[in-house]
């Protein structure tokens, strides 16, 4: 997808970091942006900054690890904009442990966030996607998925799965015209960096 103007991208994590650098690039572009974050104060901060750009903005103050509430969200944004060019599954977190000291409930808490977080996006919005004609879905993965590393075990995992996911989707969406992008960031200061 080469021309971004008058797309409209769904961006989860839009409230601070590569979600709200993203939403400022696209805006920029001409996208239009549906903003999707748990923080709403950090979401209208994001909806502030890019406003200057004339594109129509939607915000939706969501939880991405709630099935429901995932599974309300492509009638909300299409209520609003009417189509989904884009989606980027952008959220996420990361814990600095090591195995032995993640408990069952960081575990169950990452892999709600990093990984049924995409699954629910790519899933709930892939109606919306096929009807569009032109589709691309963003998965957020991490360099971590390449390489287990001692004090980040879940998070490699999760973004792990989050990339081969990626890569067997890329197979799969070529017939309905839907590309599939996994990306690897390394280490870039954000609040999860801080966090």
């Amino acid at each position: 997808m080469k021309d971004l103007n008058n797309k409209v991208a769904v961006i989860t994590g839009a409230g601070g970091g590569v979600g709200s650098a993203l939403a400022k690039e696209l805006a920029a572009q001409g996208c239009h942006l549906a903003l999707v974050d748990i923080n709403e104060p950090a979401l209208l901060n994001t909806a502030e900054e890019v406003k200057d750009h004339g594109v129509e903005v939607s915000i939706h103050v969501t939880d991405i690890t709630c099935k429901d509430a995932m599974s309300a969200l492509p009638t909300a944004v299409l209520a609003t904009h009417g189509k989904v060019n884009i989606l980027v599954n952008n959220a996420g977190i990361t814990y600095q442990k090591s195995f032995a000291t993640h408990s069952i409930e960081d575990w169950e808490k990452i892999t709600a966030i990093n990984w049924w977080g995409v699954i629910y996006g790519c899933h709930y919005f892939l109606d919306a996607l096929k009807d569009a004609g032109e589709a691309h879905i963003v998965n957020l993965s991490s360099m971590n998925a390449f390489v287990g590393l001692p004090g980040q075990t879940s998070y490699c995992a999760t973004k792990a799965a989050v990339k081969l996911l990626s890569e067997a989707m890329w197979a799969e969406m070529e017939k309905f015209n839907i590309g599939v992008t996994s990306v690897h960031p390394g280490a870039i200061k954000t609040d999860m960096i801080q966090a």
